[in-house]
């Protein structure tokens, strides 16, 4: 009866090692992850350029149909308008290479 026992407490101390080590592993992980956007927002970027999505105010209605309104009873709809990126701003998201510093490479 007392190796039972022995045998219990053995898997329960190896039980809760293991369960430390996950734990440890996850709460790395986790801080990780948190941190890394936090040092990529405030360091700046290399690549001199805006960062910039398009949206819905870079798009407008742009006239296709090269007719003008009331022209031989037409009138303009839906059909005879496009939606066409006006925004001048170039589209660009930073990425790794925008926080590398060019001239470390030298």
């Amino acid at each position: 009866m007392g190796s039972t026992v022995k045998n219990k407490n053995r898997r329960h101390r190896i039980g809760r090692r293991v369960f430390s080590v996950l734990v440890a592993a996850v709460v790395f992980v986790t801080t990780y992850a948190l941190v890394i956007p936090v040092i990529t927002a405030s360091a700046s970027a290399y690549c001199n350029m805006q960062e910039h999505a398009h949206s819905d105010a870079c798009y407008d209605d742009v006239l296709i149909c090269g007719r003008e309104d009331g022209e031989d009873g037409h009138v303009h709809d839906e059909s005879c308008y496009e939606k066409q990126l006006v925004c001048d701003v170039e589209e660009h998201t930073h990425d790794l290479a925008c926080y590398s510093d060019p001239e470390a490479d030298v």
